[in-house]
């Protein structure tokens, strides 16, 4: 696959490649399993029949869309407005919904196939789709899974003991991917729902203990919100699995595929005591921001709290705000509403760490290297010790002054914090950027410590800025003079019409590139249906015609990224990064 296709550190959107083979459903099947892959953005073959929507990372929103659709799909609707254009979603229509299309008894379903079984039971079925009798599959001989699921939430004495059982009863491998210790072979970045988010989920305190003693892992994230064990924890009733999960030092930091925290699930779901077991660990770890942190929708756990209705986990969160304002604020902030936080100079091991508050005073005359990322990221864990050792390199540079002016950084784009990093066109994590601290390029190159300590040394060469212009051009020069000159209100419609043509350009190849890629994986998609009814002789052309789209596409990407380079590049020397320069050292410098 190469390398354009890769999105971050994942490939192809973190899915599995080849996309797992669907299970059989019938006609009605079929259809609910389509609606409920739309909403819950889940590959091809992500959806088995003893999936729930609430495992799958389903919520009251999300099933709200899902059964206003389904209500229209199957006939138990009017037809849509005649603006409603064909294959788009129905947007839901908020109201009286009851019967099989009620959400509460799609969240109540046990299971993929009990939810499709009570539509059959309504008389639902898809127009012309059949007698809606169940195909045997590969699937049906598999009801291990759903005993050791159950046996996972059981409570009481003996319960452990029981799973043991099922356990031991199945394949080694079986019982690892069950149990989240291990992924299957060839397919190591699916995610998975497993016994312990089970566990997690019932508040099964010996379950979870015992699968924790079996090595399973919780930060395994299922396929639908990539929500872990801790989060299913976090909503149970009562705070005993949580306690377990993180004295086995599960990590706070977490978030799933919304963004939402520890404190979002306990809030959403009502769990006062979960809420006070995660707050106690906040400040055991003496973390700060916690409380402040927004998911993609904008809100905080006191949002949710508050939209929920769930008046004494709103209370507690309110007087944790509360006690958090009266408290010391000389420890290092995570994150803050108004989106500026401390400074934290590590010189022992660590990059600096800069916020919008900082930014100006550390990078002025300086080459930056900066890495954006965010605490729930977990390729940015995976990257911080490298980055610190980067840092930390004793660079011998043969040009004199050069170490002084060049400056290795981070950036936490969490909460508030992430208006700042969308500034620089940052939208995924890790992002390395370079250059001028004002008009900053992307790094394309490998991770590794070697690969960048090569770039420090070789590439990131010093630049013209206005605190330091020695290595500015004559050209340069009198640009820097004539925006010095302009009013500030004049400035910042130069910066303005610059930053908008910038983003105008790159947001068009990334509308260009999603596109691509949305064309290649309807392509995937297709060419597996085709092989899988294919003889051996067909199956290689296939595979063949399919390669060689991968290359055309490959090609129309290569030509609209030197398109876009080419623009960047015109838009550089019109002084984007110098107007920035001069607009920041206008305003005032806080203290440090």
């Amino acid at each position: 696959m190469t390398a354009w296709l890769r999105m971050g550190d994942g490939c192809l959107g973190c899915l599995p490649w080849p996309w797992p083979s669907k299970p059989h459903f019938d006609a009605l099947e079929e259809k609910v399993e389509e609606v409920w892959r739309r909403v819950l953005a889940l590959p091809p073959g992500g959806i088995r029949p003893e999936d729930s929507f609430l495992e799958l990372g389903g919520e009251s929103l999300l099933a709200l869309r899902v059964c206003a659709t389904l209500r229209y799909e199957l006939g138990g609707e009017a037809e849509p407005d005649e603006d409603v254009a064909p294959g788009d979603e129905k947007a839901p229509q908020f109201g009286h919904v009851s019967g099989a299309f009620a959400v509460a008894t799609l969240l109540a379903a046990p299971s993929f196939r009990a939810f499709c079984d009570g539509l059959r039971r309504g008389g639902y079925h898809v127009p012309g789709g059949g007698d809606g009798v169940p195909r045997q599959g590969p699937e049906q001989k598999h009801q291990a899974w759903p005993r050791l699921r159950s046996a996972a939430r059981s409570r009481g004495p003996g319960a452990a003991a029981a799973l043991a059982a099922e356990l031991d009863a199945a394949t080694p491998e079986d019982a690892q991917w069950w149990i989240g210790a291990t992924a299957r072979q060839g397919n190591a970045k699916a995610a998975s729902f497993t016994a312990l988010h089970a566990a997690a989920q019932a508040n099964a305190t010996e379950c979870v203990q015992f699968l924790l003693e079996r090595r399973a892992r919780a930060t395994t994230t299922e396929p639908g919100a990539a929500m872990t064990p801790l989060h299913y924890a976090a909503m149970a009733s009562g705070a005993g699995a949580l306690d377990l999960l993180l004295k086995a030092k599960a990590p706070l930091t977490v978030r799933d595929a919304r963004g939402q925290s520890l404190l979002h699930a306990a809030a959403r779901s009502g769990s006062a005591e979960a809420l006070r077991r995660l707050l106690q660990a906040m400040k055991d770890s003496r973390s700060r921001g916690f409380l402040e942190w927004s998911d993609r929708w904008a809100r905080s756990a006191v949002h949710w709290a508050s939209l929920n209705g769930h008046s004494e986990v709103l209370k507690i969160l309110l007087d944790a705000k509360k006690l958090l304002a009266s408290c010391d604020t000389s420890l290092p902030s995570m994150g803050s509403s108004s989106g500026r936080f401390l400074v934290l100079l590590n010189s022992v091991a660590g990059a600096v760490q800069l916020t919008e508050r900082t930014w100006a005073s550390h990078v002025a005359g300086k080459t930056v290297f900066v890495n954006f990322h965010t605490e729930w990221c977990n390729h940015c864990k995976m990257l911080k010790p490298t980055w610190d050792k980067l840092a930390n390199a004793n660079f011998k540079f043969k040009e004199k002054g050069r170490k002084k002016s060049t400056l290795i950084a981070s950036v936490d784009c969490s909460g508030e914090a992430s208006r700042f990093c969308l500034e620089f066109g940052v939208d995924k994590f890790p992002t390395l950027k370079y250059g001028n601290p004002y008009d900053l390029d992307d790094y394309a190159g490998k991770k590794e410590l070697r690969d960048l300590e090569n770039f420090v040394t070789s590439q990131l060469l010093p630049v013209c800025t206005v605190d330091d212009q020695r290595h500015c051009s004559a050209a340069e020069k009198a640009r820097i003079k004539d925006f010095q000159m302009k009013s500030i209100p004049d400035l910042d419609k130069i910066v303005e019409q610059l930053a908008e043509e910038r983003k105008s350009v790159e947001t068009e190849f990334s509308l260009f590139k999603g596109n691509l890629l949305g064309t290649l994986t309807k392509a995937g998609q297709q060419k597996d249906k085709d092989v899988s009814a294919a003889s051996a002789e067909q199956k290689e052309k296939i595979e063949t015609e399919f390669r060689r789209f991968v290359d055309g596409l490959t090609e129309q990407h290569n030509a609209k990224e030197e398109e876009k380079n080419v623009a960047l590049a015109k838009l550089k020397s019109k002084g984007l990064g110098l107007a920035r320069n001069v607009q920041a050292n206008r305003k005032p410098r806080p203290e440090l």
